[in-house]
């Protein structure tokens, strides 16, 4: 079997999986970048100073998406969304597009689109 030499932009296009818990690790720092402005204040009344820094003391190993949720006030940032059948799910797996955003869909639906093929090829 001949290997396959994968160059950088190939390896860019590759599918990845994307879990919940990838995700509240990240919310703090997304959450940072998109609201530099400390001072501001958010809908929840707080300044973002204050939303950051409650972000930046919890336990990103161990907490459920509810810690993160309440600080911020909305479950926006820790939702996993099925682009298929539209369900918040555990994971995702995100499929790269080469001039648009990625698409993310939930192991029930792969397997729906593996049984299209299988069926087609019967």
């Amino acid at each position: 079997m001949m290997a396959i030499a994968w160059t950088k932009a190939a390896l860019a296009l590759m599918p990845r999986i994307i879990t919940r818990r990838s995700v509240i690790k990240n919310a703090p720092r997304r959450f940072r970048e998109q609201y530099t402005d400390g001072a501001r204040r958010s809908h929840t009344g707080e300044s973002y100073s204050q939303m950051h820094e409650k972000l930046a003391s919890i336990d990103l190993e161990t907490c459920d998406r509810s810690a993160i949720d309440d600080v911020i006030g909305n479950n926006s940032w820790t939702q996993l969304t099925c682009e298929i059948c539209d369900c918040d799910r555990e994971a995702l797996v995100s499929i790269p597009r080469e001039y648009s955003e990625p698409i993310s869909i939930c192991l029930e639906c792969a397997k729906g689109v593996q049984a299209v093929f299988e069926d087609a090829q019967s």
